[in-house]
């Protein structure tokens, strides 16, 4: 399974500990390494913070996830996520119910800008409170990953200068 660069774990650790949604949908889990942190930080910390022990069994923040590649979901994300979607996003996503927050991490590189575009129109509007994204901040190509095609990422989907035109132009329209 394909990893990522844990460079952006610190900035969406915080910025999640600070919004404290009570649902989350984890789009493209991959090893699960988000969820954990959201699992850590939304559940476990707020309860010892008030003398809590961490109760698994718990439904006071739900943690669901979506990931394409059926092969990648294993014990360790069953343990992590409260319910795994396994489907293409754009496929999945409109079924789904909303949550306080929609995070996709290296996902996005991978769609077409039409099908990007519509990825996050479609993510905005299962979001209560927001959509975090994020994505490599260099346009680059990459063939498939351990055989499996979806993990090609395609150039200049939403690369430099794009990302920002396009959330400008949906605050605009939104």
């Amino acid at each position: 399974m394909p990893s990522s660069f844990p460079d952006a774990l610190s900035v969406v650790a915080a910025w999640v500990q600070a919004l404290r949604p009570t649902s989350v949908l984890d789009v493209g889990i991959g090893f699960g390494k988000y969820g954990l942190l959201f699992r850590e930080y939304l559940a476990v910390s707020p309860r010892s913070e008030r003398g809590e022990g961490y109760d698994a069994s718990s439904t006071e923040v739900r943690i669901d996830g979506v990931e394409a590649y059926a092969p990648y979901v294993g014990p360790l994300q069953r343990a992590i996520y409260d319910r795994i979607y396994v489907g293409e996003a754009l496929a999945v996503l409109p079924s789904l119910p909303r949550y306080d927050l929609v995070f996709a991490a290296d996902v996005l590189e991978h769609f077409t800008r039409a099908d990007g575009e519509r990825f996050l129109e479609t993510a905005a509007a299962h979001a209560a409170m927001g959509v975090l994204i994020v994505t490599p901040a260099l346009d680059l190509e990459q063939g498939e990953v351990f055989g499996q095609a979806a993990k090609a990422a395609l150039a200049g989907v939403l690369g430099p200068g794009r990302a920002e035109s396009f959330l400008h132009a949906r605050r605009r329209r939104g």
